[in-house]
C-alpha cells in the first residue's frame, strides 16, 4: 500500500558491481537508512535462501535482475507516517554496473470511506414486507465469533428496531460462506449468532426470550460461493421476524 517506483540505472564501464552496490549503501545509510538484508557473490548459501522466499507467489530470484558478480541489499527508513523502503540490485552485464532499484513509499490505504448503513426504519420495512432482512454490517475476523467494534452502529439500529416494536420476537440468523469444512462453519455461524444475541441483551437490555440464535453456515446462500463477491453476500446474519403460534 503506498507508492512503488522501479528504475533501471546503468553505471559506466569499468566499474565493478561491488563498487557501486557499496556506494548505494552509504548513500542510503547517510540518509538514514537501516540496511536489514544484504547478500551478494561468494554468498551462495545466504542469497540462496532468500532466493527461495516469495512474493505473491512469485520467486525473488524471478524478480531480481540476472547477470555476473550479483549484489543485493534491502534498507528501509523508519516514518511514522509510513516507512521508505529500498531495494537494490546490481549486476555486471556486458561489462557495465546494471542496478535496478524497488522503492516503495509506504502509505496505509484510506479504510473506512465507505459506510453501508440500514437503519431500524429500514429494517422493519423489510420484515413487515419480507419477514426478514439481511444485515451486513455487523463484522467478525476470519474463524472468529468476537463482534469487532465498527459493528456497534449497525446493532444499535438493531436495538432501536426491537425498542420501538415491544412486541416483535427475531429469530437472529448466522450465515457464512461455503469455504471450508461444513460442519465447522455450521458451529461458527452458531456461535456468530449467539454473540449478536449476547450483544443486544447485555449492552441494550433487550430480553432473551425476544431473540433466538441460529446457525444456518453455508446451507442458504443468495449468491454464487464460486467468486469473492458472491461469497462475500453469503456472509451476513439475517433477522427473521418469529410469529407466536
Amino acid at each position: 500500500e503506498g507508492k512503488v517506483t522501479r528504475i533501471h540505472y546503468v553505471a559506466p564501464e569499468g566499474r565493478s558491481s561491488l563498487e557501486v552496490h557499496r556506494n548505494y549503501q552509504m548513500a542510503l545509510r547517510d540518509a538514514g537508512f537501516e540496511i536489514v538484508y544484504e547478500c551478494g557473490a561468494g554468498d551462495d548459501e545466504k542469497c540462496g535462501e532468500f532466493a527461495d522466499f516469495k512474493i505473491d507467489g512469485v520467486k525473488f530470484n524471478e524478480l531480481t535482475y540476472l547477470g555476473k558478480d550479483p549484489y543485493f541489499f534491502f534498507a528501509r527508513l523508519p516514518d511514522p507516517e509510513g516507512d521508505i523502503v529500498v531495494s537494490v540490485n546490481t549486476v555486471l552485464r556486458k561489462a557495465k554496473p546494471n542496478s535496478v532499484l524497488q522503492i516503495v513509499e509506504e502509505k496505509p490505504m484510506e479504510t473506512g470511506k465507505v459506510e453501508v448503513k440500514i437503519d431500524a426504519e429500514a429494517m422493519a420495512n423489510d420484515i413487515n414486507e419480507k419477514g426478514s432482512v439481511r444485515i451486513y454490517g455487523i463484522y467478525f475476523d476470519t474463524d472468529e465469533s468476537t463482534i469487532k467494534d465498527e459493528s456497534e452502529s449497525t446493532l444499535d439500529e438493531i436495538a432501536n428496531l426491537l425498542e420501538q416494536n415491544p412486541e416483535l420476537k427475531l429469530g437472529v440468523v448466522g450465515h457464512t460462506d461455503a469455504t471450508g469444512d461444513v460442519d465447522y462453519n455450521m458451529d461458527l455461524s452458531q456461535q456468530r449468532a449467539a454473540s449478536v444475541v449476547d450483544f443486544l441483551t447485555s449492552e441494550h437490555g433487550i430480553s432473551e426470550d425476544r431473540l433466538t440464535p441460529r446457525g444456518l453456515g453455508p446451507w442458504a446462500p443468495v449468491a454464487s460461493n464460486e467468486n469473492e463477491d458472491g461469497r462475500a453476500q453469503n456472509r451476513r446474519v439475517e433477522l427473521v421476524k418469529i410469529i407466536d403460534q
